[in-house]
């Protein structure tokens, strides 16, 4: 297991927008117009909050990625306005962020504390293999 840094942002990107392209919560959320690139600035809010508030972890082969976020690490208030402003505008819109943020609040109210450090979110992707066509003899 590798720990991330930004270094590693665009191939986490690449992980986790591959991963989330067809989730039906994810694509509620962000504006439907130009929806891969809102997907991957979603990606990107996530990695950078992951960074700042939490873990971004990598398997050894570089193949799957879990971002970990501890809600009781926060966030510097200047990047976080400035992030969630960015989310705001450029991903999500108005109406559909009021929804996610319905959404979130709702999943802490569910969190388990597990002894003093909790957990509020992982997001965790593998990269599928492929897969060879068996030989035929």
């Amino acid at each position: 297991m590798i720990i991330g840094t930004a270094k590693d942002k665009s191939i986490v990107v690449d992980i986790l927008a591959e991963s989330y392209d067809d989730n039906e919560t994810i694509n509620e959320t962000i504006l439907p117009s130009k929806r891969k690139e809102r997907l991957r600035g979603l990606m990107e809010y996530s990695i950078e909050a992951a960074l700042t508030a939490g873990k971004v972890c990598l398997s050894d082969d570089r193949q799957a990625v879990a971002l970990i976020l501890f809600p009781d690490h926060s966030r510097p208030v200047l990047r976080s306005i400035y992030l969630d402003i960015q989310l705001l505008f450029r991903i999500t819109g108005w109406r559909r962020a009021l929804k996610a943020l319905s959404r979130e609040k709702m999943q802490l109210r569910n969190y388990v504390p597990i002894n003093t450090c909790t957990i509020s979110g992982i997001w965790v992707y593998v990269k599928p293999l492929l897969e060879k066509e068996p030989e035929r003899a």
